[in-house]
């Protein structure tokens, strides 16, 4: 939370990797979510697309999910995904240590 010249902004960052049932079926809840904001739901088809996300299991995943609520604006949702290369680093590095 923090005091700005408009009110009181508050933001939730939520780190995904920390909850411990994350339904497989994320991205279509979110959707779901955003059902009566059709321009916010085709700024996520186009931000997806872009990433060359389909899913929560595919091309990197989902990091964070961070809410932010102001006086002077609606929730703002954005969404962090961890790209495939950090995946591929990561198991690399493991395959290493292991072979050492």
């Amino acid at each position: 939370m923090r005091d700005t010249p408009q009110g009181v902004e508050m933001k939730l960052e939520i780190l995904l990797a920390a909850v411990p049932d994350l339904p497989a079926r994320f991205l279509d809840l979110l959707r779901l979510g955003l059902a009566e904001r059709p321009r916010q739901v085709a700024a996520l088809e186009r931000w997806l697309s872009a990433f060359g996300v389909d899913d929560a299991s595919e091309q990197g995943h989902f990091s964070v999910l961070s809410v932010r609520v102001t006086p002077s604006s609606p929730a703002r949702i954005s969404l962090y995904v961890r790209p495939i290369e950090f995946e591929m680093r990561d198991t690399l590095e493991e395959s290493r240590a292991y072979e050492a």
